[in-house]
């Protein structure tokens, strides 16, 4: 999926395509998960690879997304 995303994003002059994709994915996941439960004070948490986070964590400053990534040690189970 990479290198597709890759090649199409140099083709389309676009060089976020990679970040734009998994914003998209994300997104679209903390929205079906959040959905009408989310009240004041609740948390939605995704899990994502470190390698993940490095390829686009810079990138995502520049798509339009709706969450703010950050590592944490906490333990969730």
């Amino acid at each position: 999926m990479y290198a597709k995303l890759n090649v199409l994003g140099q083709w389309a002059e676009q060089p976020y395509a990679i970040a734009m994709h998994y914003a998209g994915i994300m997104n679209q996941a903390v929205g079906r998960n959040a959905g009408f439960r989310q009240k004041d004070g609740t948390k939605t948490v995704m899990f994502a690879t470190t390698g993940l986070i490095n390829l686009i964590g810079s990138d995502l400053e520049a798509v339009n997304h709706r969450m703010i990534l950050y590592p944490t040690a906490e333990k969730y189970w």
